[in-house]
Protein backbone atom coordinates (compact mmCIF):
# COMPACT_ATOMS: atom_id res chain seq x y z
CA UNK A 1 0.00 0.00 0.00
CA UNK A 2 0.95 3.59 -1.56
CA UNK A 3 0.55 4.96 2.87
CA UNK A 4 0.86 3.02 6.33
CA UNK A 5 -1.75 2.80 8.62
CA UNK A 6 -0.29 5.78 10.57
CA UNK A 7 -0.66 7.52 7.53
CA UNK A 8 -4.57 6.65 7.33
CA UNK A 9 -5.15 7.65 11.03
CA UNK A 10 -3.64 11.43 9.70
CA UNK A 11 -6.53 10.92 7.43
CA UNK A 12 -8.83 10.20 9.82
CA UNK A 13 -7.74 13.17 12.46
CA UNK A 14 -8.22 15.56 9.83
CA UNK A 15 -11.57 14.23 8.89
CA UNK A 16 -12.17 14.85 12.82
CA UNK A 17 -10.83 18.01 13.34
CA UNK A 18 -12.96 21.12 13.08
CA UNK A 19 -13.21 25.04 14.38
CA UNK A 20 -15.42 25.42 17.89
CA UNK A 21 -17.89 27.80 16.44
CA UNK A 22 -22.14 28.42 16.98
CA UNK A 23 -21.98 26.31 13.75
CA UNK A 24 -18.73 23.91 13.35
CA UNK A 25 -17.18 23.86 10.85
CA UNK A 26 -14.31 20.72 9.46
CA UNK A 27 -10.73 21.50 9.34
CA UNK A 28 -11.38 20.25 5.49
CA UNK A 29 -14.32 19.15 3.56
CA UNK A 30 -14.51 15.82 2.67
CA UNK A 31 -14.71 16.38 -1.07
CA UNK A 32 -11.34 18.15 -0.83
CA UNK A 33 -9.68 15.57 1.26
CA UNK A 34 -10.70 12.97 -0.74
CA UNK A 35 -10.15 14.50 -3.79
CA UNK A 36 -6.83 14.89 -2.63
CA UNK A 37 -5.72 10.94 -1.20
CA UNK A 38 -7.37 9.82 -4.71
CA UNK A 39 -5.50 12.37 -6.57
CA UNK A 40 -1.98 11.17 -4.72
CA UNK A 41 -2.69 7.44 -5.40
CA UNK A 42 -2.92 8.32 -9.03
CA UNK A 43 -0.03 9.71 -8.56
CA UNK A 44 1.84 7.14 -6.50
CA UNK A 45 2.97 9.68 -4.08
CA UNK A 46 2.44 9.74 -0.12
CA UNK A 47 1.16 13.24 0.58
CA UNK A 48 3.25 12.88 3.93
CA UNK A 49 6.48 11.88 3.04
CA UNK A 50 6.77 13.93 0.11
CA UNK A 51 8.75 16.78 -0.82
CA UNK A 52 6.96 20.23 0.38
CA UNK A 53 6.87 21.04 -3.39
CA UNK A 54 5.30 17.40 -4.47
CA UNK A 55 2.54 18.36 -1.87
CA UNK A 56 1.93 21.51 -3.42
CA UNK A 57 1.91 20.00 -7.08
CA UNK A 58 -0.46 17.62 -5.67
CA UNK A 59 -2.82 19.91 -3.95
CA UNK A 60 -3.09 22.04 -7.33
CA UNK A 61 -3.19 19.47 -10.05
CA UNK A 62 -6.11 17.83 -7.89
CA UNK A 63 -8.63 20.23 -8.61
CA UNK A 64 -9.93 21.50 -12.39
CA UNK A 65 -9.66 25.00 -13.03
CA UNK A 66 -13.07 26.94 -12.12
CA UNK A 67 -14.62 29.36 -10.26
CA UNK A 68 -13.72 27.47 -7.00
CA UNK A 69 -10.61 26.76 -7.81
CA UNK A 70 -8.09 29.02 -5.95
CA UNK A 71 -10.47 28.42 -2.59
CA UNK A 72 -10.00 25.50 -2.62
CA UNK A 73 -5.97 24.81 -3.42
CA UNK A 74 -5.97 27.63 -0.38
CA UNK A 75 -7.80 25.64 2.20
CA UNK A 76 -6.28 22.12 0.97
CA UNK A 77 -2.88 24.39 1.26
CA UNK A 78 -3.99 25.73 5.22
CA UNK A 79 -3.48 21.93 6.43
CA UNK A 80 -0.98 20.03 4.50
CA UNK A 81 1.96 22.64 3.51
CA UNK A 82 1.62 23.43 7.47
CA UNK A 83 4.08 21.95 8.96
CA UNK A 84 3.39 22.38 12.02
CA UNK A 85 0.09 21.44 11.89
CA UNK A 86 1.34 18.10 10.36
CA UNK A 87 3.99 17.19 13.38
CA UNK A 88 1.01 18.03 15.64
CA UNK A 89 -1.14 15.12 13.79
CA UNK A 90 2.46 12.60 13.71
CA UNK A 91 2.06 13.22 17.82
CA UNK A 92 -1.57 12.38 18.12
CA UNK A 93 -1.39 9.40 15.96
CA UNK A 94 -0.06 6.60 18.79
CA UNK A 95 -2.73 7.72 21.00
CA UNK A 96 -5.07 7.22 19.18
CA UNK A 97 -3.36 3.54 18.04
CA UNK A 98 -3.07 3.21 22.10
CA UNK A 99 -7.17 3.40 22.02
CA UNK A 100 -8.02 1.09 18.95
CA UNK A 101 -5.94 -1.18 20.61
CA UNK A 102 -7.86 -1.29 23.45
CA UNK A 103 -11.11 -0.67 22.38
CA UNK A 104 -10.85 -3.68 20.13
CA UNK A 105 -11.13 -1.35 17.03
CA UNK A 106 -9.98 -2.37 13.58
CA UNK A 107 -9.03 -0.59 10.40
CA UNK A 108 -10.06 -0.83 7.01
CA UNK A 109 -7.88 1.39 4.97
CA UNK A 110 -9.46 2.45 1.39
CA UNK A 111 -6.47 0.55 0.02
CA UNK A 112 -7.45 -2.47 1.23
CA UNK A 113 -8.89 -4.98 -0.41
CA UNK A 114 -11.22 -6.14 2.42
CA UNK A 115 -12.66 -2.35 2.18
CA UNK A 116 -15.92 -2.21 1.85
CA UNK A 117 -17.01 -2.49 -2.19
CA UNK A 118 -20.01 -0.33 -2.49
CA UNK A 119 -18.45 2.65 -0.45
CA UNK A 120 -15.93 2.75 -2.74
CA UNK A 121 -18.48 3.74 -5.54
CA UNK A 122 -19.91 6.60 -3.43
CA UNK A 123 -19.04 10.28 -4.22
CA UNK A 124 -17.22 10.56 -1.46
CA UNK A 125 -15.51 7.36 0.15
CA UNK A 126 -13.93 7.35 3.83
CA UNK A 127 -10.66 7.39 3.48
CA UNK A 128 -10.39 4.89 6.36
CA UNK A 129 -12.96 3.30 8.26
CA UNK A 130 -12.98 1.70 12.10
CA UNK A 131 -15.55 -0.79 12.83
CA UNK A 132 -15.89 -3.43 16.34
CA UNK A 133 -17.49 -6.43 15.70
CA UNK A 134 -17.92 -8.07 12.35
CA UNK A 135 -18.29 -6.07 9.13
CA UNK A 136 -20.54 -8.06 6.97
CA UNK A 137 -19.06 -9.22 3.85
CA UNK A 138 -19.53 -7.66 0.39
CA UNK A 139 -21.83 -10.56 -0.36
CA UNK A 140 -23.80 -9.84 2.70
CA UNK A 141 -24.22 -6.34 2.01
CA UNK A 142 -25.72 -7.44 -1.26
CA UNK A 143 -29.02 -8.42 1.41
CA UNK A 144 -29.18 -4.93 3.60
CA UNK A 145 -31.37 -1.94 3.79
CA UNK A 146 -31.07 0.64 6.37
CA UNK A 147 -34.36 1.33 8.42
CA UNK A 148 -34.25 5.03 9.29
CA UNK A 149 -37.05 7.96 10.62
CA UNK A 150 -37.37 10.44 12.80
CA UNK A 151 -35.58 10.55 16.85
CA UNK A 152 -38.93 11.99 18.06
CA UNK A 153 -41.06 9.03 16.35
CA UNK A 154 -44.70 8.48 17.16
CA UNK A 155 -45.67 5.30 18.94
CA UNK A 156 -46.91 3.94 15.86
CA UNK A 157 -43.69 4.21 14.41
CA UNK A 158 -41.85 2.64 16.66
CA UNK A 159 -43.93 -0.25 15.95
CA UNK A 160 -43.43 0.07 12.12
CA UNK A 161 -39.61 0.03 12.66
CA UNK A 162 -39.45 -2.87 15.46
CA UNK A 163 -40.91 -5.19 12.98
CA UNK A 164 -39.23 -4.27 9.61
CA UNK A 165 -36.39 -4.46 11.53
CA UNK A 166 -37.08 -8.02 12.73
CA UNK A 167 -38.61 -8.92 9.40
CA UNK A 168 -35.16 -7.94 7.56
CA UNK A 169 -33.52 -10.17 10.14
CA UNK A 170 -35.39 -13.34 10.20
CA UNK A 171 -34.99 -13.24 6.24
CA UNK A 172 -31.17 -13.14 6.44
CA UNK A 173 -31.38 -9.36 5.29
CA UNK A 174 -29.09 -6.95 7.38
CA UNK A 175 -30.58 -3.58 9.30
CA UNK A 176 -27.77 -0.87 9.14
CA UNK A 177 -28.86 2.20 10.95
CA UNK A 178 -27.40 5.31 13.21
CA UNK A 179 -27.93 3.93 16.35
CA UNK A 180 -30.27 7.45 16.74
CA UNK A 181 -33.11 7.47 18.93
CA UNK A 182 -36.25 6.86 17.84
CA UNK A 183 -36.95 4.93 14.46
CA UNK A 184 -33.60 3.83 14.12
CA UNK A 185 -33.27 2.22 18.05
CA UNK A 186 -36.58 0.33 17.37
CA UNK A 187 -35.15 -1.33 13.98
CA UNK A 188 -32.18 -2.07 15.84
CA UNK A 189 -33.98 -4.32 18.79
CA UNK A 190 -35.96 -5.86 16.23
CA UNK A 191 -33.02 -7.14 13.94
CA UNK A 192 -31.64 -7.87 17.28
CA UNK A 193 -34.69 -9.94 18.40
CA UNK A 194 -34.56 -12.13 15.22
CA UNK A 195 -31.17 -13.04 13.63
CA UNK A 196 -29.17 -10.34 15.12
CA UNK A 197 -27.73 -8.94 11.32
CA UNK A 198 -27.76 -5.55 12.40
CA UNK A 199 -24.95 -2.52 12.31
CA UNK A 200 -24.73 0.79 13.46
CA UNK A 201 -22.86 3.65 11.73
CA UNK A 202 -21.88 6.56 14.70
CA UNK A 203 -21.43 10.11 14.38
CA UNK A 204 -18.79 9.95 16.52
CA UNK A 205 -15.31 7.73 17.43
CA UNK A 206 -15.61 4.23 18.45
CA UNK A 207 -13.89 5.05 21.87
CA UNK A 208 -15.32 8.15 22.69
CA UNK A 209 -19.14 8.05 25.10
CA UNK A 210 -22.20 6.37 22.76
CA UNK A 211 -24.05 8.92 21.61
CA UNK A 212 -27.16 8.97 22.42
CA UNK A 213 -25.91 7.89 26.21
CA UNK A 214 -28.94 5.52 26.54
CA UNK A 215 -28.50 2.91 23.85
CA UNK A 216 -24.49 2.30 25.19
CA UNK A 217 -26.26 -1.10 26.04
CA UNK A 218 -27.81 -1.32 22.82
CA UNK A 219 -24.55 -0.62 20.87
CA UNK A 220 -23.19 -3.54 23.33
CA UNK A 221 -25.84 -5.94 22.31
CA UNK A 222 -25.58 -4.99 18.35
CA UNK A 223 -21.25 -5.87 19.22
CA UNK A 224 -21.96 -9.27 21.32
CA UNK A 225 -24.93 -10.31 18.54
CA UNK A 226 -22.13 -10.69 16.04
CA UNK A 227 -23.07 -6.95 14.30
CA UNK A 228 -20.73 -4.31 14.28
CA UNK A 229 -20.46 -0.39 14.86
CA UNK A 230 -18.44 1.25 11.86
CA UNK A 231 -17.12 5.08 12.04
CA UNK A 232 -15.21 7.32 9.36
CA UNK A 233 -13.76 9.22 12.20
CA UNK A 234 -10.86 8.94 14.83
CA UNK A 235 -11.10 6.72 17.74
CA UNK A 236 -11.02 9.71 20.60
CA UNK A 237 -13.56 12.01 18.58
CA UNK A 238 -16.92 13.25 20.38
CA UNK A 239 -19.90 14.09 18.31
CA UNK A 240 -20.34 17.18 16.06
CA UNK A 241 -23.63 18.51 14.15
CA UNK A 242 -21.60 17.55 11.07
CA UNK A 243 -20.40 13.98 11.40
CA UNK A 244 -24.29 12.68 11.32
CA UNK A 245 -24.92 14.24 7.83
CA UNK A 246 -21.44 12.65 7.07
CA UNK A 247 -22.71 9.55 8.54
CA UNK A 248 -26.33 9.43 6.54
CA UNK A 249 -24.22 9.10 3.42
CA UNK A 250 -22.58 6.06 5.07
CA UNK A 251 -25.47 4.28 5.92
CA UNK A 252 -27.27 4.32 2.86
CA UNK A 253 -23.80 4.22 0.77
CA UNK A 254 -23.41 0.32 2.20
CA UNK A 255 -26.86 -0.71 1.82
CA UNK A 256 -28.86 -2.10 -1.38
CA UNK A 257 -31.84 0.90 0.08
CA UNK A 258 -33.26 2.33 3.22
CA UNK A 259 -36.69 2.04 4.20
CA UNK A 260 -38.09 5.66 5.77
CA UNK A 261 -40.20 4.57 8.02
CA UNK A 262 -41.29 8.51 9.78
CA UNK A 263 -40.31 11.89 8.79
CA UNK A 264 -41.52 15.43 9.18
CA UNK A 265 -40.10 17.87 7.04
CA UNK A 266 -36.71 18.55 7.98
CA UNK A 267 -34.36 16.57 9.98
CA UNK A 268 -31.49 14.02 9.00
CA UNK A 269 -33.55 11.17 7.99
CA UNK A 270 -34.07 12.98 4.86
CA UNK A 271 -30.62 13.92 4.20
CA UNK A 272 -30.44 9.64 4.32
CA UNK A 273 -32.58 9.50 2.11
CA UNK A 274 -31.57 12.19 -0.67
CA UNK A 275 -27.75 10.23 -0.50
CA UNK A 276 -29.21 7.00 -1.19
CA UNK A 277 -31.64 9.30 -4.28
CA UNK A 278 -28.26 10.17 -5.08
CA UNK A 279 -26.06 6.80 -4.89
CA UNK A 280 -29.01 5.27 -7.29
CA UNK A 281 -30.12 3.18 -3.80
CA UNK A 282 -33.59 1.67 -3.49
CA UNK A 283 -35.74 4.25 -1.66
CA UNK A 284 -38.46 3.02 0.54
CA UNK A 285 -41.13 5.24 2.29
CA UNK A 286 -43.90 4.76 4.35
CA UNK A 287 -47.09 5.63 2.95
CA UNK A 288 -49.49 6.21 6.32
CA UNK A 289 -53.13 4.55 4.62
CA UNK A 290 -54.72 6.28 7.57
CA UNK A 291 -52.62 9.59 7.45
CA UNK A 292 -54.76 11.19 10.25
CA UNK A 293 -53.12 8.36 12.60
CA UNK A 294 -50.36 10.49 13.00
CA UNK A 295 -50.06 14.23 13.30
CA UNK A 296 -49.14 15.69 10.00
CA UNK A 297 -46.09 17.44 10.99
CA UNK A 298 -45.08 13.86 12.64
CA UNK A 299 -45.34 12.60 8.32
CA UNK A 300 -45.10 15.31 6.57
CA UNK A 301 -41.87 14.46 4.68
CA UNK A 302 -43.48 11.22 4.85
CA UNK A 303 -46.52 12.78 2.42
CA UNK A 304 -43.69 14.57 0.31
CA UNK A 305 -41.83 12.00 -0.55
CA UNK A 306 -44.21 9.94 -1.83
CA UNK A 307 -46.56 12.54 -4.00
CA UNK A 308 -49.23 12.82 -1.25
CA UNK A 309 -48.66 16.48 -0.77
CA UNK A 310 -46.60 19.44 -2.63
CA UNK A 311 -43.08 19.75 -1.21
CA UNK A 312 -42.18 23.36 -0.13
CA UNK A 313 -39.60 25.24 -1.22
CA UNK A 314 -37.20 24.25 1.58
CA UNK A 315 -37.67 20.67 1.11
CA UNK A 316 -34.78 19.34 1.22
CA UNK A 317 -35.06 17.08 -2.00
CA UNK A 318 -35.53 19.53 -4.88
CA UNK A 319 -35.36 17.15 -8.20
CA UNK A 320 -38.83 15.61 -8.80
CA UNK A 321 -36.82 13.26 -10.92
CA UNK A 322 -35.47 11.66 -7.75
CA UNK A 323 -38.74 11.92 -5.91
CA UNK A 324 -40.59 9.46 -8.91
CA UNK A 325 -38.16 7.14 -8.05
CA UNK A 326 -39.18 6.68 -4.61
CA UNK A 327 -41.44 3.73 -3.77
CA UNK A 328 -43.97 3.84 -1.43
CA UNK A 329 -45.42 1.01 1.22
CA UNK A 330 -48.90 1.46 2.32
CA UNK A 331 -48.58 -0.56 6.30
CA UNK A 332 -51.41 -1.32 7.64
CA UNK A 333 -51.76 -1.44 11.88
CA UNK A 334 -49.12 -4.27 12.26
CA UNK A 335 -46.67 -5.77 9.84
CA UNK A 336 -47.44 -9.38 8.72
CA UNK A 337 -43.92 -11.28 9.99
CA UNK A 338 -42.92 -12.06 6.38
CA UNK A 339 -41.25 -11.14 3.20
CA UNK A 340 -42.85 -13.02 -0.26
CA UNK A 341 -39.99 -12.26 -1.75
CA UNK A 342 -36.56 -10.66 -1.52
CA UNK A 343 -34.56 -10.33 -4.37
CA UNK A 344 -31.35 -8.25 -4.92
CA UNK A 345 -32.65 -6.33 -8.03
CA UNK A 346 -35.71 -5.60 -6.71
CA UNK A 347 -36.92 -5.91 -3.39
CA UNK A 348 -40.20 -6.41 -2.32
CA UNK A 349 -42.77 -6.23 0.91
CA UNK A 350 -45.16 -8.16 1.25
CA UNK A 351 -47.75 -6.69 4.02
Amino acid sequence: MLYTQKDYMKFALIVSDYEQKKYPQSKLSLHLLTTIFQHSLRQEINIFSCSKQQRENIITTAFDHNQYYESRVKKAKQVFLNQEYLNKLTSQVETELELCQKNNINFLEYESKDYPAPLQEIATPPVVLFYQGQLPSDAALQQSLAVVGSRDCEQYGQNIAHSAGRILSEHGWWNISGLAAGCDTNGHWGSLEANGLTGAVLAHGLAADIYPPENKDLAAEIISSGGFLLSEVAPSTSTAPHFFKWRDRLQSGLTKGIFVVETGRTGGTLHTTNYALRQGKQVYVWEPTTPSILPEEKIEGNLMLVGLKEPNDNFKIKSQQRLDKINSLSCPRELIDEFERLQQEELTFQF
